[in-house]
């Protein structure tokens, strides 16, 4: 009887060590994982208050040149005027927007690396799954409006300045003004975006 209480004791102190080892390995591998995600969420920060200088200085940009596209069309249509070099000018500037270049290698090392588990945060992990959508969908509406634009510049600087303008002509250029207006409110939509990814990433940061 002895023998077995001696043997059932033996085991008992060999299962509490074998679970307080594997409880210390678990707690060495949690650690672990959160300084890696520290890792990550640094870089992160990083990446997009980068791409957030990056798009606010292309806003500001195509401010300027939609600001240009205005006076343009106000001179167009024979509510303004400018001397005829000028109005070529206003052409040009109009015409200068800028095309939002984003920074991705801190994301896409973490998406193609298969560590986007690693983000312990549900709404950041799907924010940054989702931000190539994001960006990608600005892209395809820039050159929509950068194929429109081309196709249209011939007939915007065959207008002069004072003239009647005809219904095509028109068309043309309300089409050109709103397909700027679409691309500029997907580059404040991303804008927003990238806010609230920097929010959510200084907030799971120690």
């Amino acid at each position: 009887m002895k023998q077995l209480q001696s043997a059932l004791s033996g085991l008992v102190v060999i299962v509490i060590g074998v679970l307080l080892a594997l409880a210390g390995e678990a707690a060495w591998a949690e650690r672990g994982e959160r300084a890696r995600e520290q890792e990550i969420l640094a870089d992160l920060l990083e990446e997009f208050r980068e791409n957030e200088a990056r798009l606010l200085t292309d806003m500001e940009t195509n401010r300027q040149a939609r600001a240009a596209a205005d006076i343009w069309v106000q001179v167009v249509f024979g509510e303004t005027s400018v001397p005829p070099d000028s109005l070529f000018a206003l052409a040009d500037a109009a015409q200068g927007d800028a095309r939002f270049d984003p920074v991705t290698g801190a994301l896409r090392s973490l998406v193609d690396g298969g560590e986007l588990g690693v983000i312990r945060n549900d709404e950041l992990r799907r924010a940054l799954a989702g931000w190539s959508d994001r960006v990608e969908e600005a892209r395809m509406t820039a050159a929509s409006y950068d194929n429109l634009r081309s196709n249209l510049s011939p007939l915007i600087y065959s207008l002069n300045p004072g003239e009647p303008i005809g219904p095509g002509p028109g068309t043309a250029v309300e089409m050109a003004a709103a397909a700027s207006g679409r691309h500029n409110f997907q580059l404040t939509a991303l804008a927003e975006r990238i806010g609230e990814i920097i929010a959510l990433v200084e907030s799971e940061m120690e």
